[in-house]
């Protein structure tokens, strides 16, 4: 083709018997190479040794390259199993802590609800404080009457002693008896302080009618055990 010396991309159908002529030509001039020839073509097309050892020079790196890479992927995963073995502790630790925060949380919150109990414990012992004084002065003025009628009674003792010293000691008995009543029931009450006053004036009732030594202040006695 380039004997014939064709134009480029152009194609010329007037003479293709003297271009395939031609072509045979050149083709018969084209000898089959000789044995010097072969291995001139073998030595070109064998790789050289400096060209070998450069190639294996790059093997060795590549190889040395990659074994670093899986040194260093080795590394990072170790690296992040103790990164994640680290942050499982400290996720554990930060659960006891918030268990800790939430008992000291329900403990204060107790601590609250007592107070408030403790607020209307104090309400109604101030109420039951009034009650008792009020009681107090009931049974003050009861006392006071009662006294009053052991006064009589003592008064009444002393102008009948002559003519009538067992009724009066009847009296005084009879009343020391309605004052034990009266202080039993306060002590079953658990009303102690107002008891002690009854009971102690039926005591005093029963010595002034009968003595000191005499059976009917058992009762009294009794009852302030």
């Amino acid at each position: 083709a380039k004997s014939a010396r064709l134009t480029a991309n152009v194609y010329e159908s007037a003479a293709p018997r003297a271009l395939c002529s031609q072509l045979q030509a050149d083709l018969a001039t084209i000898e089959a190479p000789n044995d010097e020839t072969y291995n001139e073509m073998l030595d070109q097309m064998r790789p050289q040794q400096a060209q070998l050892e450069k190639l294996a020079a790059a093997a060795s790196a590549l190889r040395a390259k990659h074994r670093h890479a899986l040194e260093g992927m080795a590394s990072a995963r170790g690296s992040f199993e103790s990164k994640l073995q680290q942050l499982s502790m400290d996720s554990d630790a930060m659960q006891t802590e918030v268990q800790a925060l939430s008992e000291q949380n329900d403990a204060l919150r107790q601590q609250v609800r007592a107070v408030r109990m403790g607020e209307g414990i104090e309400v109604a012992m101030e109420a039951l404080r009034e009650s008792d004084a009020r009681e107090l002065s009931a049974l003050s003025k009861q006392v006071n009457a009662l006294q009053e009628r052991l006064n009589s009674a003592k008064q009444e003792q002393a102008r009948l002693a002559s003519n009538s010293a067992d009724k009066s000691s009847t009296t005084l008995a009879d009343t020391s008896n309605g004052l034990v009543d009266i202080g039993k029931t306060y002590v079953a009450q658990g009303k102690l302080l107002q008891a002690y006053p009854v009971l102690n004036t039926a005591l005093l009732s029963a010595e002034i009618a009968h003595g000191a030594m005499h059976k009917s202040v058992v009762a009294p006695l009794a009852a302030l055990a």
